[in-house]
């Protein structure tokens, strides 16, 4: 017998073959881009932009900072591990008045329930974010807006310092 072509039998099983070779690899590259960007302290306003899009968009902590979410426009869209502990302090630096501890507002929820919020972080329509210092575990973390990624200081007396001498190097 001369054959010189392939079986029906011998496609279907080249075909079998590749489908499950390609769901293994579809799986593993989902896998793998999840666990790719872990959010952190250092990168959470960087996430909060791939929300952005001309909307109001907001990181939310409440229940002592055990549960977190993003919300656009109002709208809840993604919860999200906590990135820390109620054991985080919240800072604001204003130039005339000096640094203050930030206190947030409370979240009503959909049954009118008011919640604590220990953090929040917004990015409003224009694209412009907060800025804020977060102190935590003997870190501090300057979320100025015109860094690219957050500045880590080892105490708030350090990083007050550093806005100061930033503050200087724009006026003078």
């Amino acid at each position: 017998m001369n054959r010189k072509g392939f079986t029906l039998l011998e496609l279907m099983i080249v075909m079998v073959i590749m489908g499950v070779v390609y769901s293994l690899s579809v799986g593993s590259f989902q896998k793998a881009k999840e666990n790719a960007f872990a959010l952190s302290i250092k990168n959470f306003r960087e996430y909060l932009y791939s929300f952005y899009q001309k909307n109001r968009v907001e990181l939310i902590c409440i229940d002592r900072c055990k549960e977190c979410a993003v919300f656009v426009e109002g709208e809840k869209v993604k919860e999200l591990k906590p990135l820390f502990d109620d054991s985080a302090k919240f800072y604001a630096f204003d130039p005339l008045l000096g640094t203050r501890e930030l206190a947030f507002s409370s979240l009503f929820d959909k049954d009118g329930r008011e919640e604590e919020v220990c953090f929040r972080y917004t990015i409003y329509p224009n694209g412009v974010s907060d800025e804020m210092m977060l102190e935590y575990k003997d870190r501090v973390y300057d979320q100025v807006s015109y860094f690219g990624k957050p500045v880590m200081y080892y105490s708030i007396e350090e990083a007050i310092e550093e806005r100061r001498a930033l503050l200087d190097k724009v006026v003078n």
